[in-house]
């Protein structure tokens, strides 16, 4: 490929030959001898050295060709930076150039890759002292910015050609932006004595960048299946596993609660111990899993609490390393799990103080704490300490939970916001997700399955059932008394004398009257004696006015058994009424025809004995009398009344069942939680020995 401008001469300091090949280059490092030489429009001059470069991993290098989105560019130059409030994290940035004649800067952070161009509208920007983190900043080409984070670096090495003259330890203020669609934007504030620069782009996927020389851009991002780099504790020797080299910058040893920064290379430089969780990490660092699409590896715990007037609530949350994704995390309280994830803040859109939209859902507040870090343990991506404390403020809604962190460094003038996005977690997910858990952590294990419980009872339902059914197939419905009665077929009458009716108990009652039998001059009738053939069997009788209309009448039943004296009464009342309506809607006429009440009425006696039977037939009514009373009669009919009745036992019984099943389980639950944690606490007392993996 060819770029339109080589410019040639020798290293003021070493002589060596220089040659820019890009016009918009400011400066080059002499690869030579590390100097500064500052390109002016008659000749080069020195401008400071600049020191070796820091060990970096990378798959870029000044000079490595390739392909982005259609348009080939080379690496022209790097410069390395670290904060200037937080050293010990060193990461560098790639000046790239275009055949086009354009450039962009190239940067690499906690997985996401960003690509940032110079924006050269001009426009009002806030002061350093203004652009507090949560500001919005509008662009007339690329619409509204959020800053995210505003903090000081110094630069500390630079190689090849630069865009400007690179200072080393000098301090540089800056202030990152996130906008929508994955945009991302840096205020670079220099050191103060210029007008700022704004640079404008977007997140970028690094599978789109192809090398000449077919090296993989995310070779660095190592997978939890990767072998892990580690380093000795400076405080007890032992051997503290590195998932992500070059992107954490602290770790606290899980031994002894040193906490030490991460130098290039993965050298620990010892700062001083930490309180270690009270709690025991139920997911152990180092435990590898597949979450939601990701292969994952826990490397950091923390626990952290809030307080009020009243009390002190704690959680925990488990930072897990997925390789080339970057990080997530998973929060644990009070027995209820949350997967975590970062959300870029330029898709979230404020409708007001208390309300945000992002991803088609509205999220409304609802609850703003303190976050403090009581307790550390593990791998971090930043300087995480104890006592760091944080604005929490969440917004809730049927999607989940946003989760607005802002913290800030007073002495510095350093903040930072950032957003997440949580989902409930269930355990079954989770345990699928790391399958050990569920063996160190009983409490997560799905409680025994009742299904066998289940199973067995509906197999009693089913009995219930077919013998329920078989009985009404078998019903013979014996069809044993049918008349049809006149209402002057009632009269005032007794029962003939000589008629000899026991009652139970061998009660003898006086001859010539039934029991239950009328006061005499009442409108009673006694049907002839019919038998009933069927023993323990479901008796039907029904009783029907069939030309009842316009009016009520009340008939009294007795049923009597002429051999044991055994009675069984009954009453009801049968109406019916009949008319025509009509009006007039929207209109237009209508009639129609109504009716209410019932002619007819049925009595179920379950388990009659078979025997000689007679009824007596008592009516009432309040003007006038239907002209006929139909009596029906059935024995062995279905039997309604029982089934209900063993229906609703049974359900009971396996309700009751199923409650005592349930407090079981959860009791042998509890043991072996109980038995868990008799056994967690027996190795936290034996300790790990220096040097352990």
């Amino acid at each position: 490929m060819s770029f339109s401008l080589n410019r040639q001469g020798n290293c003021p300091s070493c002589g060596a030959q220089i040659t820019f090949a890009v016009a918009t280059s400011a400066a080059q490092v002499c690869k030579h001898c590390n100097f500064v030489v500052v390109r002016t429009d008659r000749d080069f001059r020195l401008a400071g050295k600049v020191a070796d470069l820091v060990a970096i991993q990378s798959p870029f290098a000044v000079g490595v060709s390739g392909m982005f989105e259609r348009r080939r560019f080379f690496v022209a130059g790097r410069v390395q930076y670290d904060r200037a409030d937080r050293p010990g994290a060193p990461w560098e940035e790639f000046y790239l150039a275009f055949e086009d004649g354009s450039w962009s800067w190239l940067a690499h952070a906690q997985g996401v890759w960003y690509l940032t161009s110079l924006y050269a509208s001009q426009l009002h920007l806030p002061t350093i002292q203004q652009a507090v983190p949560g500001i919005q900043i509008q662009f007339a080409e690329a619409g509204g910015f959020q800053i995210t984070e505003r903090s000081q670096r110094r630069p500390i090495s630079g190689q090849g050609e630069l865009p400007f003259v690179v200072v080393t330890g000098q301090v540089e203020y800056y202030a990152d932006m996130q906008g929508p669609n994955y945009q991302f934007g840096t205020i670079d504030y220099g050191n103060g004595q210029a007008p700022p620069q704004v640079f404008l782009g977007r997140s970028i996927d690094p599978s789109t960048i192809q090398l000449d020389s077919g090296a993989s851009v995310i070779a660095q991002d190592q997978t939890p299946g990767v072998e892990m780099q580690s380093a000795a504790c400076p405080g007890c020797g032992g051997n503290l596993p590195i998932a992500a080299p070059g992107r954490s910058e602290r770790i606290i040893c899980r031994y002894c609660g040193m906490a030490s920064d991460i130098k290039a290379g993965g050298a620990l430089e010892g700062l001083q111990a930490v309180p270690m969780p009270a709690v025991a990490p139920k997911l152990p660092l180092g435990t590898k899993g597949h979450i939601r699409g990701r292969d994952v590896i826990v490397v950091g715990y923390v626990e952290r609490n809030t307080s009020d007037d009243e009390d002190t609530y704690y959680w925990y949350e488990y930072l897990l390393y997925a390789g080339a994704k970057g990080f997530v995390w998973l929060l644990e309280e009070e027995g209820r799990w949350e997967f975590i994830e970062p959300v870029h803040i330029g898709n979230i859109a404020r409708m007001n103080p208390n309300t945000c939209s992002y991803n088609g859902s509205n999220f409304v507040l609802t609850d703003t704490v303190t976050a403090t870090v009581s307790a550390v343990v593990g791998e971090f991506y930043w300087k995480v300490e104890e006592g760091e404390e944080a604005r929490a403020s969440t917004y809730g809604s049927a999607a989940g939970k946003l989760c607005e962190e802002a913290s800030g460094n007073d002495e510095t003038g350093s903040s930072e916001v950032f957003w997440t996005l949580s989902t409930p977690l269930p355990n079954n997910e989770l345990t699928t997700a790391f399958p050990d858990l569920a063996k160190l952590n009983p409490a997560l294990k799905p409680l025994p399955s009742l299904a066998r419980f289940h199973f067995f009872w509906l197999g009693i339902f089913g009995l219930w059932f077919v013998t329920s059914m078989l009985g009404c197939m078998r019903a013979k419905h014996d069809i044993v008394f049918d008349r049809t009665f006149t209402i002057s077929d009632f009269k005032p009458a007794t029962t003939p004398v000589g008629t000899k009716v026991v009652t139970p108990g061998t009660k003898v009652v006086t001859p010539g009257k039934l029991p239950g039998a009328p006061a005499d001059n009442d409108m009673a009738l006694f049907s002839d004696p019919f038998d009933v053939p069927n023993d323990r069997k479901s008796f039907e009788l029904t009783v029907e006015a069939r030309d009842l209309n316009g009016t009520w009448m009340g008939v009294d039943l007795a049923l009597v058994n002429l051999e044991t004296g055994e009675v069984w009464e009954d009453s009801t009342d049968l109406e019916y009424y009949t008319g025509t309506a009509s009006g007039v809607d929207e209109g237009q006429a209508w009639t129609e025809n109504w009716t209410e009440g019932n002619k007819r009425k049925s009595f179920i006696y379950s388990r009659l004995p078979k025997g000689q039977y007679v009824l007596r037939i008592e009516p009432s009514y309040e003007k006038f009398a239907p002209s006929s009373l139909n009596v029906h009669a059935e024995s062995d009919v279905r039997p309604t009344g029982t089934g209900a009745t063993s229906f609703f036992i049974l359900a009971m019984l396996w309700v009751i069942a199923w409650i005592f099943a349930a407090m079981g389980r959860k009791r042998d639950r509890a043991k072996e939680i109980e038995a868990a944690a008799a056994a967690a606490r027996a190795a936290q007392r034996g300790g790990a020995p220096q040097g352990s993996t």
